[in-house]
């Protein structure tokens, strides 16, 4: 992973214009990507890159008082570098799913700033996703940025199909979650593609049912009408 040149220790005060007004932007709101304000009309551009980068992934922001304003500023730097398609984030961004596991902010927010900085990020998440030493839930979180991606960028479809796809033919049979939750991020790219490799997860017992239901359900939200399709 990349390092952040300035230290965490930097005092949230110091960030310079027009990166301090993110500090006291205010409570964000729970929406999804297509709804966030627009930052780049504060007239934050790609110089501004790496002082977003240091206060997206600022420990001492970290544990700010969530009632105070410069909590949600973070949130904010996350989403402005999505919107600068700042490919150069990923790598410090990926350290925030180690680091705050539990956070529900990242785990549902930084997915769709991967989304949309697009298909650059790819390889960046795929190398993560199939690093086993990270936590479970920190890569059923990113898988859903792959998803993102093929989501939002029709011509990286494909190319995510094919990650989550490569993921789940080689999972292990204890990473249930992980296996399940794969299921349902291809089932989210309409990805008929991969019925082979998810029949395939399913008859060798890597499934757990109550996540995506069972390969009949997959079958359906697939629109696999006949058993032609997966052959």
């Amino acid at each position: 992973m990349n390092t952040i040149d300035s230290p965490d220790t930097t005092p949230t005060g110091s960030y310079s214009p027009p990166v301090d007004k993110l500090l006291t932007y205010g409570e964000p709101d729970v929406i999804n990507a297509a709804s966030w304000p627009n930052y780049l009309e504060l007239g934050l551009t790609a110089e501004h890159i790496p002082a977003l980068i240091h206060m997206a992934t600022n420990k001492e922001l970290d544990f700010a008082d969530f009632k105070s304003i410069e909590a949600g500023a973070p949130i904010h730097a996350w989403r402005t570098l999505g919107q600068l398609q700042a490919v150069e984030a990923v790598e410090p961004l990926l350290t925030l799913f180690d680091r705050a596991e539990d956070n529900e902010w990242v785990a549902e927010e930084v997915p769709e700033t991967f989304g949309l900085i697009g298909p650059q990020a790819l390889p960046m998440l795929e190398a993560y996703l199939t690093d086993r030493t990270h936590k479970e839930w920190s890569r059923i979180n990113v898988s859903t940025g792959v998803k993102a991606i093929g989501i939002r960028w029709p011509d990286a479809r494909l190319a995510s199909i094919a990650i989550l796809s490569k993921l789940l033919e080689n999972s292990a049979p204890d990473e249930t979650d992980f296996n399940s939750f794969l299921v349902t991020d291809l089932i989210g790219l309409k990805a008929k593609e991969a019925a082979p490799v998810i029949e395939q997860a399913f008859k060798d017992d890597r499934i757990d049912l109550s996540i995506p239901g069972d390969w009949d359900d997959v079958r359906e939200r697939l629109d696999l009408l006949s058993t032609e399709e997966v052959e």
